[in-house]
C-alpha cells in the first residue's frame, strides 16, 4: 500500500482525534493563567496594600478573560465541526492537527502585549500634586496606605 492511499483511506477512531484535541484545548487555557501572579507585599498585614495590587492585576485578568473566551469560542466550534464528522482518516487528522497547533500559540503573544501595555498605563499614570501627597502623609501613617492613596488620588486627578 503506497502512502497516498494510506493517507487517504485508512480510518481512524473519531474518538481519539475528539479527545486529543480536547486535551490540547486544556492545555492552552491553563498556560494562559500562568500568567497570572499572585502580588507580592512588603508588609503582607496591609490591606489597602494588597488592593491596589490587586487593582493592579485587572489588565492582566482581563486579557486573561478575553483570551479564556476566544479559545473556549473556537473549541465549541471545534466540538462542532467533529461532531459533523462520521470518521475519520489521515487527510483529517493533519489538518485538525494543524488547527491545533496554531491555537498552542495563543498564549505566547499574549504575556509580552499584557507586559507592554501594563508599562504604558504605568508611564500614563499622573504625578500627584505636592500638596495632596502632604495632606495625605499628614493623615495616614501607614507607608503603604500613602503610595495606594496617592496612586488612586494620582490617577483620578489626571482624569478630572
Amino acid at each position: 500500500m503506497n502512502l497516498l492511499t494510506r493517507f487517504t483511506q485508512e480510518q481512524l477512531p473519531l474518538t481519539r482525534i475528539e479527545a486529543f484535541s480536547d486535551g490540547v484545548f486544556a492545555i492552552i487555557v491553563t498556560l494562559l493563567v500562568l500568567e497570572l501572579k499572585v502580588p507580592s507585599l512588603q508588609d503582607p498585614r496591609s490591606a489597602s496594600a494588597l488592593g491596589y495590587q490587586l487593582l493592579a492585576l485587572v489588565p492582566q485578568f482581563l486579557s486573561w478573560l478575553i483570551s479564556f473566551v476566544i479559545v473556549c469560542k473556537f473549541w465549541l466550534k471545534h466540538h462542532h465541526i467533529l461532531g459533523l464528522a462520521r470518521h475519520a482518516d489521515y487527510a483529517m487528522v493533519w489538518p485538525n492537527s494543524l488547527f491545533l497547533m496554531g491555537h498552542a500559540f495563543i498564549p505566547f503573544p499574549i504575556a509580552p502585549e499584557i507586559r507592554r501595555r501594563l508599562d504604558a498605563l504605568k508611564q500614563e499614570m499622573p504625578v500627584v500634586p505636592p500638596s495632596v501627597h502632604d495632606r495625605i502623609k499628614a493623615r495616614y501613617r501607614d507607608p503603604a496606605i500613602v503610595v495606594s492613596v496617592l496612586r488612586v488620588s494620582g490617577s483620578s486627578a489626571g482624569r478630572a
